[in-house]
């Protein structure tokens, strides 16, 4: 399957079988989601590598995921994934805590979500607005994905548990880098 990523190693999670393709994993993730939609946490950075971190944890069930992935070129990404084995906390601040989801918005609030001048006044209204599992659009409605909290801090300092995986992460990323890309790995004279 083509797709996000290209490749992937995946080990056993506890709530599925062992796959080889990080789309199955999305698509797991994507089940979840409809299942409970609300909790879900999402965080980007980089790891002192360079390589991008992932960290999508549900904080109700203290369950998350790591994915440690590169791109190759514009178009093609290879990534693994990894769960986290336990989320105690999330050190997030309180004013930004926001469960990362879809949410319908009508044409009022998508424009103060465009012509917002403080980000407090965008926190406030995706507050009151629960994500969901849309069913279907009305007209007038629109789709809202998010929030995603990008961080310049490693993620590994806001989610406690990921950095008990970050190592074998890397080291599998590298190796399927190596057999894919090996041209990166390459000394220059």
């Amino acid at each position: 399957m083509e797709g996000r990523f290209n490749s992937a190693v995946l080990l056993t999670l506890s709530w599925w079988k062992l796959t080889s393709n990080i789309e199955e994993f999305f698509e797991k993730l994507a089940e979840r989601y409809r299942i409970s939609p609300r909790g879900w946490r999402i965080i980007l950075g980089r790891d002192f590598r360079g390589y991008q971190d992932i960290v999508i944890v549900h904080e109700k069930e203290r369950t998350g995921w790591k994915i440690k992935r590169e791109y190759v070129n514009p178009l093609e990404d290879i990534g693994v994934v990894r769960e986290i084995p336990s989320i105690e906390r999330v050190n997030i601040p309180r004013e930004l805590r926001l469960d990362a989801g879809v949410r319908v918005v009508n044409e009022d609030q998508l424009k103060v979500l465009f012509t917002a001048e403080k980000a407090a006044d965008i926190v406030k209204l995706l507050k009151r607005i629960p994500p969901t599992v849309p069913k279907g659009i009305k007209p007038g409605s629109y789709l809202v994905g998010g929030p995603i909290i990008y961080t310049g801090r490693r993620v590994d300092e806001l989610i406690p548990g990921a950095r008990e995986v970050d190592e074998e992460l890397r080291e599998e990323l590298e190796e399927l880098l190596r057999r894919r890309r090996p041209e990166r790995f390459l000394r220059y004279l």
